[in-house]
């Protein structure tokens, strides 16, 4: 019979592996599952086979679940996976009375301490995570705290604030003067933010393949929001830099997200750009598939101790220019209603040359012949070429399926069990 109440556990930290993970909430293990739900007149569980596809989301979305962390960052994926340990003709409708089980289990488990975050992993700043969200006092506090050496504070400057300046100097002025002068003043420490290579570097080949075949796969649910923005912002200790860290996402509130991450990582953010995006998580994908070898991770956030995976090590002009090229060309609207992609562009994409570093900039860039209607200046007997694509001679054959790029990627939101956005 499946419970429908908390089972007592001994578990006090979140879980390190799925297969932990699994126990915990009760899902059946193996690649072969059968419908999680029960009949409401006998009690008996379902039998129903559950699909091979759903069963093997299910177990991707487990894995992200764990690195997750929390039960915060994880909220969005717990309610995607619920309907889908249910067999869709009779029990769906039990997905939402798993979904309150599963809160009751997981929101009161310590946060893991140092948790790889997802690639859309936004600012954990809900109550779950075991504090109270910082504002701005706290956050100074913190990093006070963080910087202040060993060794007490001399109390002289505070004694030597308290006295009354006198008119005439003293012997003994002077000399307390000069002594507390003497005492060195307390440093600011500014909280070194460290990061290492996101992988091992792809050939233009490989990125470009990638990028097609997520241009070529239609949109995910989670891909068909219209209203957000693409967004980068430099790490304020490398604003100078000729090539500084550069943080790429998309929120629907961008000044929000720039709160949400003072407060959880206890500094202020320079945003660079921010460009209006329709479908803007299959946008930010997009964007970080583009720029792949310039990724970097962090070795673990100073303050919130979360190793952030979005950073990137290059020009501010680069990153606007790759995130302008990719909302530009997802105004043209290439997917249809349903969210497949429209025939004319599936042709463009498949015939270019994917050897070719800027085929995408000739993608989204080019004028195509089917685009224009008749020219306006042609004459009888001349020919006008109003297309700039020249590659159409290319084909790719090729198998994407070498390729370990299809795994989906889930994306968080604030709001309750909403998706959320990126960060």
């Amino acid at each position: 019979m499946i419970p429908t109440a908390v089972t007592t556990t001994s578990k006090i930290v979140w879980p390190t592996t799925a297969s932990a993970l699994r126990e915990l909430l009760n899902i059946d293990d193996g690649d072969k599952l059968k419908c999680h739900g029960q009949s409401t007149k006998t009690g008996e569980r379902c039998r129903s086979p559950i699909s091979q596809p759903n069963s093997k989301k299910i177990a991707r979305l487990l894995d992200q679940i764990v690195d997750h962390g929390s039960f915060c960052a994880s909220e969005s994926l717990l309610m995607e996976m619920a309907p889908l340990i249910m067999c869709q003709r009779n029990h769906q409708n039990q997905a939402s009375q798993r979904i309150s089980l599963w809160v009751t289990i997981l929101k009161p488990l310590k946060i893991v301490a140092f948790k790889k975050e997802d690639e859309n992993d936004p600012p954990m700043t809900c109550k779950e995570d075991g504090s109270e969200s910082l504002d701005t006092d706290i956050v100074a506090v913190k990093h006070q705290v963080l910087s202040q050496s060993k060794k007490p504070m001399s109390k002289i400057t505070n004694d030597h604030t308290s006295q009354p300046i006198p008119s005439t100097p003293t012997k003994t002025s002077i000399s307390s003067a000069s002594t507390t002068s003497k005492q060195p003043s307390p440093k600011v420490t500014t909280l070194k933010h460290e990061f290492e290579d996101f992988g091992d570097a792809w050939t233009v080949i490989e990125i470009n393949k990638r990028i097609r075949r997520l241009l070529l796969r239609s949109l995910l649910d989670t891909e068909k929001k219209s209203d957000g923005f693409i967004y980068a912002y430099i790490l304020p200790e490398t604003y100078r830099d000729v090539n500084p860290f550069i943080k790429i996402g998309y929120a629907q509130n961008v000044e929000k997200r720039m709160k949400d991450w003072k407060t959880q990582c206890g500094y202020g953010s320079k945003v660079i750009c921010q460009f209006t995006a329709e479908h803007y998580v299959k946008v930010e994908k997009l964007v970080h598939h583009q720029l792949r070898n310039q990724r970097k991770r962090e070795k673990g956030c100073p303050t919130c101790h979360v190793s952030h995976q979005e950073w990137f090590k290059i020009r501010s002009p680069t990153a606007s220019k790759n995130i302008m090229m990719w909302t530009s060309w997802m105004r043209q609207k290439p997917y249809n209603d349903d969210g497949t992609l429209q025939e004319k562009w599936r042709k463009r994409i498949e015939g270019l040359d994917m050897t070719d570093p800027s085929c995408w900039e000739l993608l989204t860039e080019g004028v195509f012949d089917e685009d224009e209607d008749e020219p306006e200046f042609s004459e009888e007997g001349d020919s006008f070429a109003w297309s700039n694509d020249d590659q159409s001679e290319f084909s790719e054959d090729d198998s994407l399926e070498d390729l370990d790029d299809d795994i989906p990627e889930i994306s968080l939101t604030d709001d309750g069990y909403s998706r959320k956005e990126s960060l």
